[in-house]
């Protein structure tokens, strides 16, 4: 897709980086290195800027929801290529996350309309944070509900979720962290003056935004860790309650044991096994021993 907003100022949309040989045509119309064709077509690279001759080159990640298909979040590679006047970006599938940009452009609205590239950029880099936000909000309503099912049963399946949400978690913030230093680079980039003055207080804005996610995921990473601690809090106090179940059963049983112990030992001088009545005082002693220990565990308040 190819998209001009004014006579001198041409945005390329790329959409399929793995057709190399469209990436090498534009490259080289565009004169763009053969290094930098290779980052755009590998797309497990690491979110960074690299500042070139005459031109700046950013790689970053594009996280949204997938909301008409599985509700999944997805997580694709989208790169800028942008000198002056010049702004292409490469993504992976086609998507619909600009279109409200490209409105605007499309109906002349807004500061975009007058303003060089560089606004432009920071006009689909703040989309992204804006996503990146958006999906922190919906992983938030997920810490918040294993929170409440925390409190109310103890299953694997929630130390499971605990887990998955913390991979995440770590995941996410090697993804963001590095455009906090990839904005301040874009404040002091003055190599290529493609960055206009006029642009910083928008990208301090974008700064104060991905610090702001950044600090969601912290809180939230904190969150998952003490969930962590607190289920398996509760997995041992589940535990010890069974064993001091078992202990009191067979504390109760060892004085019952000895007992029967005693006068299973068959000695031929034991007046008590001919004696009428023998059994019966034998067993309600037993049952009176064991109503009476249940007694005194029930007022120390052992179970």
């Amino acid at each position: 897709m190819f998209l001009r907003y004014e006579a001198n100022v041409l945005r390329i949309d790329v959409d399929g980086v793995h057709q190399r040989d469209i990436i090498a045509q534009i490259g080289n119309r565009y004169d763009i290195h053969a290094l930098v064709q290779t980052d755009i077509t590998t797309t497990e690279q690491r979110t960074k800027l690299d500042v070139l001759d005459d031109a700046l080159f950013l790689v970053c990640k594009l996280i949204f929801r997938d909301i008409g298909r599985t509700g999944h979040t997805v997580i694709e590679q989208i790169s800028f290529y942008f000198k002056e006047n010049l702004l292409i970006t490469f993504q992976e599938t086609p998507k619909d996350l600009f279109d409200s940009i490209k409105n605007r452009i499309r109906q002349g609205k807004g500061r975009i309309r007058r303003s060089k590239i560089d606004y432009l950029f920071y006009s689909l880099v703040d989309v992204i944070v804006d996503h990146y936000m958006d999906v922190l909000d919906t992983m938030g309503t997920k810490v918040e509900s294993i929170d409440n099912q925390l409190m109310k049963t103890l299953k694997r399946d929630t130390l499971e979720s605990i887990y998955d949400m913390k991979r995440d978690m770590l995941y996410l913030r090697a993804i963001i962290s590095p455009l906090k230093e990839i904005i301040i680079k874009l404040q002091k980039e003055e190599e290529t003056q493609i960055m206009q003055e006029s642009t910083n207080i928008y990208l301090k804005d974008l700064f104060d935004h991905v610090v702001q996610v950044n600090d969601s995921i912290d809180t939230y990473r904190e969150m998952l860790a003490s969930f962590i601690d607190f289920y398996m809090m509760l997995n041992s106090n589940a535990m010890n309650e069974v064993v001091k179940t078992l202990t009191i059963i067979s504390t109760i049983f060892i004085p019952l044991t000895f007992i029967s112990g005693v006068y299973g030992m068959n000695f031929a001088n034991m007046p008590e096994l001919t004696y009428k009545y023998g059994y019966y005082i034998v067993l309600t002693v037993m049952a009176s021993l064991a109503m009476f220990m249940l007694a005194c565990f029930k007022r120390k308040r052992w179970f």
